[in-house]
């Protein structure tokens, strides 16, 4: 049986019931080799930084298959969000 995983959510200078935009985040998904993929919302697209530098566009949808993983403890990556307003 695997170890369940907590998640660490830190939210900075964020006071709560201020409403935060898709555009304002910086999602970052840095795997067990240290290596960072960088995630944004763009103008009607997300995009998706490798840690080559490969941008890559991708749907809401393609986003949720690389961001679950990590969230449900399946894959060893960490998330981290950052709040860029």
């Amino acid at each position: 049986m695997q170890a369940k995983k907590k998640l660490k959510v830190g939210l900075k200078n964020i006071k709560i019931g201020n409403k935060m935009k898709n555009t304002e985040c910086t999602i970052y998904i840095i795997t067990k080799h240290g290596k960072t993929q960088t995630y944004r919302k763009g103008k009607g697209s997300w995009t998706q930084t490798s840690s080559r530098g490969i941008v890559r566009k991708m749907t809401a949808e393609q986003l949720l298959s690389h961001i679950l993983p990590p969230l449900a403890g399946i894959s060893p990556a960490n998330i981290k969000v950052k709040y860029n307003k």
